[in-house]
């Protein structure tokens, strides 16, 4: 009775030590400011006021502070999913699913509205830019891997043909569809992005579809890795790393890249590749150096070819290297962080140049990001 008794008051002591003590880490302890597995920014601790305490604000942005800088907090996250998924035989954890080793976020619907907004908006761009000077004007969607990998794991999901049919039929510019060249596999297997190894096909019915000549002898360069995809942090799972591989041509060896600064807008220096970034937080950025207004790819090999006007996400920047080949140059805008009038007036169009918007599923998502003026 004694030794049961003397067990009770150790695990109540335990307990409350644990509690308590946690407790107490969190609170004393400097807070963190970024998950770096979630890519996000964790919960500040808020600041007590009358007026948040009345209303009840102070204490749900406490709660939330409390959950982002719990002590041990990913590996208690690891755990929770490892058990959610290997226990319990749920199909997801933090919208995030797995299926034949690819994760991906489940998108079970997608509003007409943001669609309703992208076909604005490259119409848009058409009529105030591109509608007169003899432009050829081409659009293409990229699927969403989960598009691909939902159906075989019984999970609801984003059909993809109504909203290519959409903007195929009420914009301008002619579709090129590329849905049927892709897979799980297209994608990293802890990434939203599409393998670079894996869109020869798509480049080539692209530079097809305008007139251009395909590539022509391409080589892979040394594998990085690894590499941990957006969606092996928030997933939670102890999934295996990628490896990025890129990929050259005898054009691509002689291109010179510029990007704008970031400050200035000024036009400087850059690469195609920059493979230090495999260890940055994001490794995606391997490709162009990274999130850009402005980058331009000139063909020393053909510097009096026609220029192609890429506008386009984080997708186009390891496409672009594959649709050089046959232009003079290729232009890259990222108009989700410049006006598009800004952009053109760092590279100004030229007449008959060929305009091609290839947007992902999650950028027409948040096509308000668009800035068309």
């Amino acid at each position: 009775m004694k030794i049961k008794k003397t067990a009770s008051i150790i695990f109540i002591a335990l307990f409350l030590i644990t509690v308590f003590g946690l407790g107490a880490f969190v609170v004393l302890r400097t807070p963190g400011t970024v998950s770096e597995s979630e890519r996000r920014e964790l919960a500040a601790k808020p600041q007590m006021t009358m007026k948040s305490v009345a209303d009840g604000t102070f204490f749900t942005s406490f709660e939330d502070y409390l959950l982002d800088q719990f002590a041990w907090r990913d590996t208690f996250r690891r755990i929770k999913a490892v058990f959610q998924f290997g226990v319990l035989r749920q199909k997801e954890n933090n919208g995030i699913s797995v299926s034949h080793g690819q994760a991906f976020e489940i998108k079970s619907e997608m509003e007409e509205k943001p669609v309703n907004v992208y076909i604005k908006r490259i119409n848009a761009l058409a009529d105030t830019y591109f509608s007169d000077g003899g432009y050829n004007l081409y659009s293409t969607v990229i699927p969403d891997k989960s598009m691909y990998l939902s159906e075989g794991a019984g999970i609801p999901y984003v059909d993809y043909g109504p909203i290519a049919e959409r903007i195929k039929t009420e914009t301008s510019a002619k579709f090129i569809d590329i849905y049927d060249l892709l897979d799980g596999n297209s994608y990293y297997a802890t990434d939203s992005h599409w393998k670079q190894t894996e869109i020869v096909d798509v480049a080539d019915r692209i530079l097809t579809e305008m007139g251009a000549n395909k590539i022509d002898g391409i080589r892979k360069n040394d594998a990085l890795a690894p590499f941990y995809g957006v969606y092996y942090g928030h997933s939670a799972l102890p999934l295996p790393s990628d490896e990025i591989v890129t990929l050259t041509y005898d054009t691509l060896d002689a291109v010179k890249v510029l990007r704008a600064n970031k400050k200035t807008g000024v036009l400087e220096d850059a690469r195609l590749y920059y493979d230090e970034y495999i260890t940055a937080d994001d490794a995606y950025d391997v490709f162009l150096g990274g999130a850009c207004t402005v980058i331009v790819i000139e063909n020393t090999c053909n510097p009096d070819g026609k220029t192609l006007y890429l506008f386009s996400d984080s997708f186009g920047r390891s496409l672009a290297p594959l649709l050089v080949s046959d232009y003079g140059r290729v232009v890259v805008f990222d108009i989700r962080y410049i006006k598009t009038s800004r952009a053109l007036e760092t590279v100004p169009p030229e007449q008959g140049s060929d305009i091609l918007f290839a947007y992902s599923i999650s950028a027409i998502e948040v096509s308000d990001n668009l800035q068309v003026k």
